[in-house]
């Protein structure tokens, strides 16, 4: 019986069945908001998602966003604005979409290997309507890891589909589908070791043959993996590869905890102590993960299933690793990183209970309605979480709740309070959690300047200049700290204060081109228009994404006669944004001087 024949007690009826159940879980979602964490810098204040060209397409696909390298889920961002605008729901649809899809192609891959109806029903409910499963769902940032998935089911479904008709076209679009998928997420980069731990439950034995079909698969991962290196180096530089693997070993273990002990779930889970091997908190974690290395090994050929179920569940969390380091702070789990990773405990699970009811045939309708009430009981739970996703205030009331001492959850909750007294506590909380943590100083300053509270804005800015200046790692937070308060000094006619700020900018974060291209606005304001000059190149050279900086660039150059650098600089101004103003203009009469002084 074929997967995708449908009749009644079909294993695809069943799928369908959970499918549509799913979709009522996940109704509330259409009436849930964006939220100010990664929402607004992907989505809703992303230039490049408001203009739909060929300029802004290729954009999105030669440069990171800014840490991850997703162009397909930008591409993604920019046609559902194209045909929905900044509509939150369209935005969630398509998640949601994505998911259910994701479901029965799970379906169809259990079923593809097993042809066990018990696996593949219980493979998908669980996926479909576990709550860890629910951040990438409801989250439109992070489209990135269903989009991504999609393609990286798919492309493992047609090569099972290959090894079983030889049909040259699902190999070809199997490799077709993992190269999208990478493009959407480099997350999904295990799959060509998935694909030899599928051919291992299949029976196949590792020959030359078997890793010639793969090449195309292990090429196009390396590939990736060495551009995803580029955006995602800030972890590696400041926690270092031993940091990153016991904080790896411990996001094993609480996912692990999370999925049966599905309760306080946070969209954020701060390292807020030391990250070392003497820590009591990475003992269990890292026994945890010694031990489901030793099982992998030890049922290699006693129990294949078993293995490749635990190798699946460690090789798809490998890549997150690299992710522990987010603006600033460290985080040991984000939900969404095991979207993928949990179906193979999800195997595991429904294998053993396969096995039960096939050893005892009369425990068959007991364990279906067990199975039942707990698949209830998880729904319930994910239904929860779309509440808990409402909007910024209901996302970060919940993860203060739950971690009281983060200073992210605390200024991400007073961003979105209504109260200004309230929002001035969660500040004031969250310098107090950490004081380095520089825009709630920015938040504050704000507020300050809204009531008319100069004297305590200039003493909270103060005190956060303070703080900056002990830093030895800037963070993009802490330059638009400084950024803001500088400009603030300039309006009040402070220029020497404002210059010097913006230099200590460039001083302490020499590779940022934002700070290099601040500082040439306040020197051409000033007429230091050489240090200007300087200062634009310095910015254009590290790369910029800001038309800005080259327009203002060409404009100087030009008056310094630097003709060829001038149209270099509008041309990278138009490819950026085709309708910058009087952009074509300057280029076309540029180009005519050029003409004119050629012999």
């Amino acid at each position: 019986m074929g997967f995708w024949q449908l009749h009644r007690g079909s294993p695809l009826a069943w799928c369908l069945l959970i499918v549509a159940f799913t979709f009522c879980v996940y109704l509330a979602t259409f009436g849930n908001g964006f939220v100010l964490y990664d929402d607004t810098t992907l989505i809703t204040q992303n230039w490049a998602m408001q203009i739909f060209s060929v300029s802004t397409v290729l954009h999105v696909f030669t440069s990171y966003d800014p840490e991850l390298y997703d162009p397909l889920t930008l591409f993604m961002y920019q046609v559902i604005h194209l045909l929905f605008g900044f509509q939150p729901a369209a935005f969630h649809a398509v998640s949601l979409l994505l998911h259910l899809a994701n479901a029965l192609l799970i379906g169809w891959i259990t079923w593809q290997l097993f042809e066990r109806k018990w696996i593949t029903i219980l493979c998908v409910a669980l996926f479909a309507l576990h709550p860890l499963q629910s951040e990438a769902v409801l989250w439109a940032a992070a489209l990135k890891d269903v989009l991504s998935s999609f393609f990286f089911l798919l492309s493992l479904g047609l090569y099972l589909l290959w090894r079983r008709h030889m049909h040259a076209s699902s190999y070809i679009w199997s490799i077709i589908c993992f190269a999208l998928g990478l493009f959407a997420k480099v997350s999904v980069v295990p799959l060509p070791f998935v694909l030899l731990l599928v051919d291992h439950v299949q029976g196949r034995r590792l020959t030359r043959e078997t890793w010639i079909e793969k090449w195309p698969y292990f090429a196009l991962a390396f590939a990736f993996v060495l551009i995803a290196l580029g955006g995602k180096s800030g972890g590696l530089a400041q926690l270092g590869l031993a940091s990153l693997f016991l904080l790896g070993i411990k996001s094993v273990a609480f996912y692990l905890l999370h999925l049966v002990w599905p309760l306080h779930f946070s969209v954020v889970y701060p390292q807020p102590t030391a990250i070392t091997i003497a820590s009591p908190e990475f003992w269990l974690p890292l026994c945890v993960f010694l031990i489901l290395i030793a099982i992998s090994i030890f049922m290699w050929k006693r129990r294949p299933l078993v293995s490749i179920s635990i190798a699946f569940y460690l090789l798809m969390l490998v890549p997150s690793f690299a992710s522990a380091y987010k603006n600033g702070f460290v985080l040991f789990a984000s939900d969404r990183y095991a979207y993928l990773a949990v179906i193979g405990a999800f195997l595991l699970i429904a294998f053993l209970i396969d096995r039960l009811t096939a050893r005892v045939p009369r425990a068959s309708i007991p364990v279906g309605i067990i199975c039942i009430a707990l698949l209830l009981a998880l729904s319930a739970q994910t239904l929860i979480q779309t509440n808990v996703w409402k909007n910024t205030a209901t996302l970060f009331r919940h993860a203060d709740m739950l971690y009281p001492d983060s200073a992210l959850a605390q200024n991400n909750l007073g961003a979105a309070e209504t109260d200004t007294g309230a929002a001035l506590a969660d500040y004031r909380k969250a310098i107090e959690l950490d004081p380095s943590y520089l825009l709630p100083y920015q938040n504050i300053a704000h507020i300050d300047v809204s009531q008319g509270n100069f004297a305590d804005m200039k003493a909270i800015s103060e005190s956060g200049v303070t703080m900056f200046n002990r830093k030895t790692v800037i963070g993009n937070d802490d330059l638009s700290f400084l950024f803001s308060y500088a400009e603030y000094l300039d309006e009040q006619g402070q220029s020497d204060r404002a210059l010097a700020l913006f230099k200590d900018a460039v001083a302490k974060a020499p590779d940022s081109a934002e700070a290099h291209f601040n500082l040439g606005l306040k020197e051409e304001k000033y007429g230091n228009t050489d240090a200007a000059l300087a200062d634009y190149e310095t910015a254009a050279s590290i790369g910029s994404d800001d038309p800005r900086l080259y327009y203002r660039l060409a404009s100087l150059a030009s008056s310094k006669g630097l003709l060829q650098e001038a149209v270099n600089a509008l041309r990278q101004t138009l490819t950026i944004d085709p309708s910058y103003p009087n952009a074509a203009s300057h280029l076309a009469d540029i180009e005519q001087l050029q003409r004119q002084q050629s012999p």
